[in-house]
């Protein structure tokens, strides 16, 4: 079993693989059924078996990586990168998936209107999961609850402790409050444009009036929900109602 890398034109044999880990044979097997429809160039039919595995519950980096380069190959790059960003949401380190995003992004680079520049939103907050956050300030907010305890309860510890104290309240703080914007950062929804061209409007209806263009690969946020459509904010803070349709939600993992 392999993690299929990404086709960078002709060089697609030479990067590296790996497979994710599946819980069961039958699992095993589709994975591999993916990996060979994508070897034979079937990308329609390994971007759907995938699909079924993600939709079993078999989420995982690699899997999204997989699928990102079955769409990629497809000429779905929307989809590529929406896929390529589920895998840096589970996996926040993962280089190949953060590779192969930068090489769909360039991909684009001659297409009129796309939004070809890194989305400010990737802060330092999305390089570690929600969960590797949390843990962060468990730690020292427990040790600094420990050394309360004991400087309050151990006297002979007194003098050691009250070196120790000051600095873990001040971690603790640090962390938490990081642990607030962390939270908030990964609670906003977010989307890429998978379709051409798609025209964003004042309303949430057909007829409304036109507001902009979106183009393929722009990274939106989604700001509300409405009769199939999606009221979203792009990068250069122009918001329209675009057609759900339209948008590849990828922030959409539980």
């Amino acid at each position: 079993m392999r993690w299929i890398p990404i086709a960078l034109i002709a060089f697609l044999s030479m990067l590296p693989s790996w497979a994710p880990a599946l819980d069961d044979a039958e699992a095993t097997t589709r994975f591999d059924e993916a990996n060979l429809a994508y070897e034979t160039e079937e990308f329609e039919k390994a971007t759907q078996i995938y699909h079924s595995l993600i939709e079993d519950g078999r989420r995982s980096a690699a899997l999204y990586f997989n699928l990102g380069n079955a769409h990629f190959q497809a000429g779905a790059t929307g989809k590529a990168i929406a896929s390529y960003k589920r895998a840096l949401r589970l996996q926040p380190k993962h280089r190949d998936s953060r590779t192969n995003l930068r090489i769909a992004l360039a991909n684009l680079g001659d297409a009129e209107g796309a939004d070809r520049t890194p989305p400010t939103h990737h802060s330092f907050l999305l390089q570690a999961t929600l969960n590797q956050w949390t843990w962060g300030f468990t730690w020292p907010f427990l040790a600094l609850c420990a050394s309360l305890l004991l400087h309050a309860f151990a006297p002979n510890l007194r003098k050691r402790l009250g070196g120790l104290i000051g600095p873990l309240a001040a971690l603790s703080l640090t962390t938490g409050i990081l642990l607030g914007f962390a939270n908030a950062e990964w609670d906003r929804e977010w989307g890429v444009v998978h379709s051409t061209q798609t025209a964003a409007r004042f309303g949430p209806l057909s007829e409304s009036q036109m507001a902009f263009q979106l183009f393929e690969a722009a990274e939106v946020e989604i700001l509300d929900r409405k009769d199939g459509w999606v009221r979203v904010i792009t990068e250069r803070n122009e918001s329209g109602w675009a057609p759900a349709s339209s948008i590849e939600i990828y922030t959409d993992l539980d």
